[in-house]
């Protein structure tokens, strides 16, 4: 975060155009208040996750990922609700870090906790397989199983050919990956080798040399 604060022109300028300009103008503002922080940010983020554009509602969902606010925290609370899986998913990745910057140890506990259960009664395998990478990076080590578990159901050719969850594995294994677990994510990509095209292999050799 930017921490000088813009003058009054700017956030006027940012107020207006986040609802009045193009497609292309209000994801350049939500680029551009990730720079900054303080409520201001956070309200006009909130608002645009009410956007007409889903992809620009999805951005404004991510970058609340620096929020701090109760306003913030339920309005993402209520966004893991809604019927769009990536929204859903998006949605409970920013809650949990809004609560992570909030530092508060009972709070984190809890969400959590609640993390945790909505796993288990999710029913999309999008949100699980982001679900499980997000807890195993807070330290529940089991999560790692449970990630190996949708990659080799997801894998099986009666599954893919209902939705292929090719890219959503290669995103999170790497969101995933360590220097203690490097050989394991690489065991997994191997698995998931056969049934990538050319543009997945491509990112992988990339990320993963």
């Amino acid at each position: 975060m930017n921490m000088n604060k813009p003058d009054l022109h700017t956030k006027i300028r940012l107020s207006v155009i986040a609802f009045t300009g193009s497609k292309e103008i209000r994801e350049k503002v939500i680029h551009k208040l990730e720079s900054y922080n303080g409520t201001w940010t956070e309200n006009i983020l909130r608002k645009m996750t009410y956007d007409r554009e889903w992809d620009v509602a999805l951005a404004a969902i991510m970058a609340l990922s620096g929020g701090t606010s109760d306003k913030t925290l339920r309005r993402l609370k209520k966004l893991t609700t809604e019927y769009d899986e990536v929204t859903r998913a998006k949605a409970y990745i920013s809650l949990l870090h809004v609560v992570m910057n909030r530092n508060r140890c009972v709070e984190k506990e809890k969400a959590l906790k609640w993390i945790r259960r909505k796993y288990r009664q999710e029913d999309k395998e999008y949100v699980k397989f982001y679900l499980a990478a997000e807890l195993y990076n807070y330290g529940f080590s089991e999560y790692f199983t449970e990630v190996q578990k949708l990659i080799d159901k997801n894998l099986k050719p009666e599954n893919l050919k209902k939705t292929d969850h090719t890219w959503t594995m290669i995103y999170v294994l790497e969101q995933m990956e360590n220097k203690e677990n490097a050989d394991k994510i690489k065991a997994e990509l191997l698995k998931i080798e056969p049934y990538m095209n050319l543009v997945q292999k491509y990112y992988v050799e990339k990320e993963w040399v």
